[in-house]
């Protein structure tokens, strides 16, 4: 009998182990901000600028590129999400911009674009598939 209440409390504790597991993969993989965002950056000199942009886990990092409407592709660099918050960069017409956002709930994105100095709002919408 005290052997079967051994082999029990094993079984329920490596069952309860395993539910705690799961349940903290579950917690940091609860959001991802992998897909497509329409995008708009706002004040900028050359105006409003509307966009899309993807991210996409390679490997253990991120990776995205934005499609600026009018002006091209621009593989962002230095992809870092953590806790919801964005930082990334990439290059316009020879300079840098520093990509500074908060993912505040699953399909909303905003933030700042810094480039030379100055700021500029935007804002991302997810794209729903369909």
């Amino acid at each position: 009998m005290k052997k079967t209440m051994q082999w029990g409390t094993w079984v329920f504790l490596i069952i309860l182990m395993q539910a705690c597991a799961a349940g903290n993969v579950g917690s940091k993989k609860g959001f991802s901000p992998e897909g497509s965002w329409t995008t708009v950056i706002e004040n900028t000199p050359l105006g409003t600028m509307n966009g899309t942009m993807n991210i996409r886990p390679q490997g253990d990092a991120w990776v995205g590129e934005l499609m600026a409407s009018g002006y091209g592709t621009f593989t962002l660099r230095n992809v870092r999400i953590e806790e919801r918050k964005l930082k990334a960069n990439f290059n316009f017409e020879g300079v840098d911009l520093e990509v500074d956002g908060e993912f505040t709930d699953d399909d909303t994105l905003s933030g700042m674009l810094y480039a030379m100095g100055d700021g500029f709002p935007f804002k991302g919408s997810r794209v729903k598939s369909e």
